[in-house]
């Protein structure tokens, strides 16, 4: 019987790189350096895409009495700080991946990647779960397709750092860009709603 590989970035490991993460504070360890004397082992073809640094959108908050709309503002802030503190990460990371693409082989960097595809997972899972009170339900429409392009960026930046494949991670930068713009369209309905 012929054993299946597995993801480095399956559930697990994305679980324990954000629990890792979290227990840190978030603060990454910077990227091991490789010594001189070790030839690569590998030619790495990195695309030249990486994720875009637009700025996720935070939540300009009106007091309410509302409990189910406290609830819901509280989640989407947690969400938006985890969508913040992912592509915050991932652009210099993989800039740096695009000027050494040796480090699609560095354990350390593939782990601090890992963490903030975790933080996306996490985000976008969480999103899933908010119960919008009715005036909010199109601004949480939005979140939905921000949540799922966003978990499918993830999903794709994994695989492409895993199998070595630079048009997964260009897909994922795609997605990662169409997720921007559902967070920068629920923005704005949430702007026009306050």
């Amino acid at each position: 019987m012929q054993q299946q590989s597995k993801s480095k970035f399956g559930t697990t490991a994305i679980a324990v790189c954000v629990l890792v993460a979290l227990l840190t504070s978030c603060a990454a360890p910077p990227p091991a350096p490789v010594p001189a004397t070790v030839a690569p082992t590998a030619t790495v073809a990195v695309p030249t895409v990486a994720p875009t640094a637009t700025a996720i959108p935070t939540l300009v908050v009106a007091p309410t009495e509302d409990i189910t709309e406290k609830q819901y503002i509280v989640g989407v802030q947690g969400v938006l700080a985890l969508y913040t503190e992912a592509t915050s990460a991932l652009v210099p990371l993989f800039t740096q991946a695009a000027e050494d693409p040796q480090l699609f082989l560095d354990d350390t960097w593939k782990t601090q990647v890992g963490g903030m595809l975790g933080f996306m997972k996490v985000g976008a899972g969480i999103t899933s779960e908010l119960i919008p009170p009715p005036k909010y339900s199109a601004h949480h429409a939005e979140l939905l397709i921000a949540a799922i392009h966003i978990s499918l960026a993830a999903d794709l930046y994994a695989k492409g750092i895993d199998e070595l494949d630079p048009g997964a991670v260009q897909a994922g930068a795609a997605e990662l860009n169409k997720g921007t713009d559902a967070l920068l369209r629920s923005d704005a309905i949430w702007k026009a709603l306050h």
